[in-house]
Formats: structure tokens, C-alpha cells, sequence
């Protein structure tokens, strides 16, 4: 009988990973100070939903729940002169809940290297998150990485400097939903903001990019708006900006989301 109870609730256990959902996203930052290759994070996010389907999460659903998900945010970036660098929040709309970040120091190809940084830490994830645990982060936190050489710190205080000369800045005609961080969705603009090839064009006139997050709980471009034409490759580097934010955990669709380029 106590073998058959033993059992009983080691299956249960088992299941609890099942009946759980998990959604993940990558954000590739390629904001001024940094120097991370443009590349598609289809790759990485495949590798992290293997690792999450390996320990009973399900991915790839039709609809999210945001009070019975996880929500797995990837930030893929490297300074100028340092290392490949890859950091893992997973959370619920409670907070976060895991966090890991590594370093890669030896790498031939950039896209590689950060494939194989994704391959190690998605082996990393523990078979169950313990949502009992919570982790504060700050911005600096988030992308500084494992160690903080000399260039990545001075790579950190360029982008604090661009401060200073850029106003874009997020708004919202509803409530500000809770970012990642708390009160850091403006600072973590700063980080992933990279106007160049439309600089000249935002000191004289803004370019507002209208938002909105939908049912993927991402920011989704509905339309930009801009008094001169943009080029294809200026368009694709607003594009850039837009989707290293990461995922938003809202009840519903927010509409009426501006972001708004401008420098001084």
C-alpha cells in the first residue's frame, strides 16, 4: 500500500510540470554602446523551449494564461571589446523567480557563441522554478552579465551618458503595466535605444512608433510615424529597438502605446 501511495504521488508530481505552460522571448540588445550581431533569435528561442519541454512545460500554445505561465525573457547583448553575454529571468505576474547569466570568453562565430551560451543554460533550468523565490534586478543589473570587465563598464557609463542627449521616451494612454523591473521600462529604453542612421532626423522632429501589446504579450509596431521617408534598413533598426523589449504580462491587449525617438 505505501509503495502504491509512493507512486501515486510521485505521478502527481510529475504532472504538475505538465499542467504548466511556459512562453519564451528573445531580446537581442543593439543598443549604441553595444556591439551584438544583428541575427535572428528563432534559433535561441528553439533551443530554450527544447529545454522547457524537457522538464514538462508546455510552449508554442494558441493562448497564454498569464496566472498559470511562466514567462521566460532571454537577453542576448555584448559591450564593445567584452565577452558574449546572455542573461535568463524567468517570472510570473508575482515577479521573478530565476535568474542566470553567463559569459562566453572563446568564440570564432558570435552567432555560435551565443547558440552554445543558450544550449548551457537551458540544461540549467531546474525541473521545477520555485515560485516561492523572488529576485529584485535592476537595468545595470540585467545587462551587466557574470563579471564586469573594464570596457563593459565604460560601455554601461556611454549609455547612461546618452541620457543626456536623447529624449525618447515611452507613453501610455492607459496605466503603465509592470515592467520586468520596476519603474524601468524608460532606463531600459536607454539601453536598447540606438538611433544611429536617424539622429539627424529626431533633432528636428520626433518619430513617434505607435504600439500596442497583444495576446504574444509583446510589443507589436501598428505604424511609425515620421515627416521624412525612412529607408528599409532605418525601419528594420526601429523594428530592432522595439522588439528588445521584454514581454509585457497583461490581462488584456493594451492599446494607445507611443514610443517617441527624439535626440537633442
Amino acid at each position: 500500500m505505501r509503495l502504491f501511495v509512493a507512486l501515486i504521488l510521485a505521478l502527481g508530481l510529475n504532472n504538475i510540470g505538465f499542467s504548466q505552460s511556459a512562453v519564451v522571448k528573445i531580446n537581442i540588445v543593439r543598443g549604441e554602446s553595444f556591439v551584438t550581431p544583428a541575427m535572428d533569435g528563432s534559433a535561441l528561442e528553439t533551443v530554450f523551449e527544447q529545454a522547457l519541454q524537457t522538464n514538462g512545460y508546455r510552449t508554442h500554445l494558441t493562448a497564454i494564461h498569464p496566472d498559470s505561465s511562466f514567462f521566460v525573457d532571454v537577453f542576448a547583448y555584448q559591450y564593445a571589446a567584452d565577452l558574449l553575454r546572455m542573461t535568463v529571468t524567468v517570472r510570473t505576474k508575482n515577479g521573478i523567480h530565476y535568474l542566470d547569466q553567463q559569459a562566453l570568453k572563446v568564440f570564432l562565430d558570435r552567432e555560435a557563441g551565443f547558440r552554445q551560451l543558450a544550449q548551457q543554460m537551458g540544461a540549467n533550468f531546474p525541473q521545477q522554478f520555485d515560485t516561492s523565490q523572488f529576485i529584485e534586478l535592476s537595468v545595470p543589473d540585467l545587462l551587466i552579465g557574470v563579471r564586469t570587465s573594464f570596457y563593459g563598464s565604460m560601455a554601461g557609463s556611454i549609455s547612461m551618458a546618452y541620457q543626456n542627449k536623447y529624449c525618447s521616451t515611452l507613453d501610455w494612454q492607459t496605466d503603465e503595466p509592470p515592467f520586468l523591473l520596476a519603474n524601468g521600462a524608460n532606463l531600459y529604453l536607454f539601453y536598447c535605444a540606438n538611433l544611429q542612421g536617424i539622429r539627424k532626423i529626431t533633432r528636428k522632429k520626433p518619430i513617434r512608433v505607435n504600439l500596442r501589446i497583444g495576446s504574444a504579450y509583446k510589443f507589436e509596431i501598428i505604424s511609425i510615424d515620421t515627416s521624412i521617408s525612412l529607408s528599409p534598413d532605418q525601419v528594420e533598426g526601429i523594428h530592432a529597438m522595439v522588439n528588445a523589449f521584454p514581454l509585457w504580462i497583461v490581462e488584456h491587449p493594451v492599446e494607445g502605446i507611443t514610443l517617441s525617438l527624439c535626440s537633442e
